[in-house]
């Protein structure tokens, strides 16, 4: 019985050393290669998802250049499929309060037209500082605490270019009214969202 066993271990490993050495190239190719191999993957997964990202946000910008009562309806319903436990009647307070903080900020989609004069685009020389008003989107801010991500979600699908609501608050706002917006949110909504 234990000489069986010691010839049953010299069989394997014999085997082994037998395939190692038949295989030996092969094995080192798949060792060395398996990783780039792994990496290139991974960046190809992430290519996809970029070009996916940049096409959606392209048809959003379309959209929101050319927005319709339709578009306008269709992106509506897919905020409230997306927020089930808002009402319409916040979701269209929202909806108002985003369009307002878009102008506020002065980052509406539809500039189509007001830039241009005598068929030159006169856009690089005006300033987007004129047409700010941080107070405003200082209080708009404010009054979402709880239904900011909702607010985030309605400036970027309906009213602006595919803006960041939150960048755009950082970028256009100084120190003091961005702490008092974000003591404004942990105060009565718990979240700290800029």
């Amino acid at each position: 019985m234990q000489r069986s066993r010691l010839n049953n271990n010299k069989s394997l490993s014999t085997k082994g050393f037998a395939f190692i050495s038949k295989y030996w190239l092969l094995l080192i190719v798949f060792t060395i290669g398996i990783f780039p191999l792994i990496r290139f993957i991974k960046a190809q997964v992430q290519k996809g998802k970029e070009q996916n990202l940049s096409l959606s946000t392209d048809l959003n910008n379309v959209q929101n250049t050319n927005l319709t009562p339709a578009i306008e309806k269709e992106k509506t319903d897919y905020l409230r499929r997306k927020y089930p436990n808002a009402s319409k009647e916040k979701i269209a307070e929202i909806k108002s309060n985003a369009l307002k903080m878009a102008i506020a900020l002065g980052y509406t989609a539809d500039v189509d037209g007001e830039h241009h004069l005598f068929g030159l685009d006169w856009l690089p020389i005006v300033n987007n500082s004129w047409t700010e008003d941080e107070k405003t989107a200082v209080s708009i801010a404010k009054k979402h605490t709880g239904t900011f991500p909702i607010l985030c979600d309605a400036y970027f699908s309906l009213y602006t270019l595919s803006r960041d609501l939150k960048k755009d608050l950082i970028n256009k706002l100084n120190k003091s009214q961005l702490e008092e917006i974000r003591k404004a949110h942990l105060t009565y909504g718990g979240y700290k969202f800029l």
